[in-house]
């Protein structure tokens, strides 16, 4: 009796039990099934479309798909209206949001949703696999389905740079073309630019570049971007401008990148861009040029002036020569001949020899009125100096070696007749007043008449000597060195100034397109003062061997 009671405490007690158990699977299975990623097998659920197509490029809008949902009891009545959807919003962006969703067929076992999504912030031409979760009677469900907003065809353009080689000023933009195929360009954007400067080898824009819808930049916060957008089957013009709105002076090599979101790796167009700033510069290589032919000029003529100088300072040697050994044969007159009585010969010895020095000589140049006579005396404007200076040598050799001379020497003979002797002296030293020397034939009589009367006095015959050999310069010398420093000179400095401007501006100044830097200008200046190192453009045609060619030998 004890034993059954014992086995039927048991029975109850198991029996109680898997009431429990039954219970509590009757109750959790209904809330697995919800969210669980396993269908259940009653219900199947289906995407008819399982892709939202925005239009081509679209970066929001509306897109819809189809949800069908089978395995719906007939007889069961209390089904939702409309199943519970969302997005799991994963990638982001975009946002997606199911707005509206509408049953459009019923059937006894199965019913068709049209979803309709409002998608915002989709990068252009994307497709992206998204995540649906879909609660319906009880049931969830997990769908992967697909956002795009990709184009039917592929993404093509075309980058046409400019021509090979390009001049821009500050505030100039790089023009560039673009065009676009029939898939639209989005954030078109500056990649790469590096142009940097050939000699000196630093970039063309420091602060960088800037994409721009115009030429010139007047307003960068609204003409400039970092970034624009260009439409499908369109021909389109940007400039690159500096950021900072100028550019340094040079030629510029390099390469620049440009990429959009279609064509994140871009196309690389290369460069060749010379900047300079104004005419103004390009003038001023001009007047360089102009600079050196004067300085070049300058040099040459004081080379000459030196040259010319020595020639007339040599022929003035000369005649000081001869002035002075008359006057230290002056000085050689005896003791007893008063000085008083030569001192008209005395002073026009004196004065001579002033006139003779190279301070009175180049003064007398300064004199001429010439515009170039401080730098070169003209050989001409001596002869006449040289005439007069020979005349008076001839005169002075006259009277005092053939006159005085003579004279004093009858002291050794008549010691005691030294009064009749300076009285003699001091009538020849007469003849040596005035400006002008007078000519031997004049002046040889008046000698011999003093010496006649002299001898008459001392009872002596006196001889008159034949005159010595003057030193006269040659004439056809100081014509020939007249016709080369004034008419080859001036002809062949003009024709060299107007050809070394001519030629130097078209061969250094125009061509170069960065014309400016501070090597421009020493190679203007080089070319003026006729070392251009750009010879070989011209095919050896310098400023030098023009002239040479024109027979022109005079030039340094």
């Amino acid at each position: 009796m004890g034993i059954l009671n014992l086995r039927a405490r048991l029975y109850i007690f198991l029996a109680l039990f898997s009431i429990i158990i039954l219970f509590n699977l009757m109750v959790m299975i209904p809330s697995m099934n919800a969210w669980s990623a396993d269908v259940s097998p009653s219900l199947t659920f289906t995407l008819v479309s399982a892709v939202l197509k925005l239009e081509s490029g679209a970066q929001q809008g509306e897109a819809t798909m189809l949800l069908r949902i089978d395995g719906l009891e007939k007889t069961k009545k209390d089904y939702p209206a409309n199943p519970d959807i969302s997005d799991i919003g994963v990638p982001k962006p975009p946002d997606v949001t199911f707005s509206k969703i509408k049953v459009v067929q019923v059937g006894e076992t199965s019913r068709n949703w049209l979803l309709t999504a409002e998608i915002k912030d989709l990068p252009a031409n994307t497709s992206q696999k998204r995540y649906l979760l879909v609660q319906y009677a009880g049931v969830g469900k997990t769908l992967d389905y697909t956002l795009t907003n990709k184009y039917d065809t592929a993404f093509s353009w075309t980058l046409k740079p400019p021509p090979s080689e390009i001049s821009i000023r500050s505030g100039q933009g790089i023009e560039i073309g673009i065009a676009v195929g029939p898939v639209p360009a989005s954030r078109v954007r500056l990649l790469q630019a590096t142009l940097i400067e050939e000699s000196r080898k630093y970039p063309l824009a420091e602060a960088g570049f800037v994409i721009c819808e115009k030429p010139t930049m007047e307003k960068v916060s609204e003409q400039c971007k970092s970034e624009i957008n260009l439409e499908d089957h369109s021909p389109n013009r940007i400039w690159l401008h500096s950021k900072n709105g100028s550019y340094p002076v040079g030629k510029f090599k390099g390469s620049v990148t440009i990429g959009a979101s279609q064509k994140p790796e871009g196309d690389t167009i290369n460069l060749t861009v010379y900047s300079t700033r104004f005419w103004w510069r390009q003038f001023g290589g001009i007047i360089v040029i102009i600079l050196g032919v004067i300085a070049s000029w300058w040099v040459s003529t004081y080379s000459r002036y030196r040259l010319v100088r020595n020639q007339i300072l040599f022929s003035a040697a000369l005649f000081k020569e001869k002035f002075e050994g008359l006057k230290t044969k002056l000085g050689e007159a005896p003791s007893e001949i008063n000085h008083d009585n030569m001192k008209e010969t005395s002073v026009k010895l004196r004065t001579l020899l002033e006139e003779l020095s190279e301070k009175a000589l180049l003064s007398r140049a300064r004199k001429l009125g010439k515009l170039w006579a401080e730098m070169i005396p003209k050989l001409d404007d001596f002869k006449a100096v040289w005439e007069r200076m020979d005349t008076w040598v001839m005169a002075l050799d006259e009277l005092i070696s053939r006159g005085m001379a003579v004279a004093w020497d009858k002291l050794k003979a008549y010691s005691s007749e030294a009064n009749r002797i300076n009285e003699a002296v001091r009538q020849l030293d007469e003849l040596a007043k005035g400006d002008k020397a007078l000519a031997l034939e004049k002046l040889q009589p008046k000698i011999g008449e003093v010496l006649n009367k002299l001898k008459t006095e001392l009872e002596q015959t006196v001889t008159t000597i034949p005159p010595g050999v003057s030193f006269t310069p040659g004439k056809k010398e100081i014509e020939k060195l007249e016709f080369e420093f004034e008419f080859i000179n001036w002809i062949s400095w003009g024709f060299w100034l107007v050809t070394t401007v001519i030629v130097g501006t078209f061969v250094v100044v125009l061509p170069n397109l960065g014309f400016g830097l501070w090597t421009d200008y020493m190679l203007c200046f080089f070319w003026g003062v006729g070392l251009p190192t750009t010879g070989t453009q011209l095919t050896g045609m310098t400023s030098l061997n023009v002239a040479a060619k024109l027979g022109i030998s005079n030039i340094k």
